[in-house]
């Protein structure tokens, strides 16, 4: 079985960040993993150059992330991995973050209520594109993962 994550092999992002094992689907790579449920929002975001650029925004479910007590914090480990394409799938780029989390009681309930809050900003190269996130709870050893489609990013 053939996997691929615009031309990067899903076999590759899984083994770098985990086990991961529900990633797949018979034939490829799922569009829609929930084991770290996550909402994506995209918009358009110039840089201080005025370069065209995209916004991705998460908002990750701190409920199925698992977190760690220690020293009074709340303590949790993320990566996330964002890969984009132009209108055709071929592959543009890819961003890799890790997100280390050491939450205070009352900053912990209030991700609880409205999800771990998470941007990277991407270059708009082309008028539509293609997104994939995965986001990789360290602790827990689960994944989630969305892909979206972003058009017309260069309409007034």
């Amino acid at each position: 079985m053939r996997m691929s994550v615009f031309g990067v092999s899903a076999l590759a992002v899984l083994l770098s960040m985990g086990s991961a094992a529900k990633a797949t689907k018979p034939g490829g790579w799922a569009d829609i993993i929930d084991d770290v449920p996550f909402k994506v929002s995209t918009s358009r975001a110039p840089d201080e150059a005025g370069q065209k650029q995209l916004k991705v925004d998460l908002s990750i479910n701190a409920g199925k992330v698992a977190f760690r007590d220690a020293d009074g914090l709340h303590s949790g480990r993320l990566r996330v991995a964002v890969f984009y394409a132009d209108g055709g799938r071929r592959m543009l780029g890819d961003i890799w973050k890790t997100v280390t989390l050491q939450l205070q009681e009352p900053v912990y309930r209030d991700f609880l209520k409205s999800g771990i809050p998470f941007s990277v900003t991407i270059p708009a190269r082309t008028s539509a594109m293609y997104v994939t996130i995965v986001v990789y709870e360290m602790v827990g050893d689960r994944v989630g993962s969305r892909r979206v489609s972003v058009q017309r990013l260069f309409a007034p």
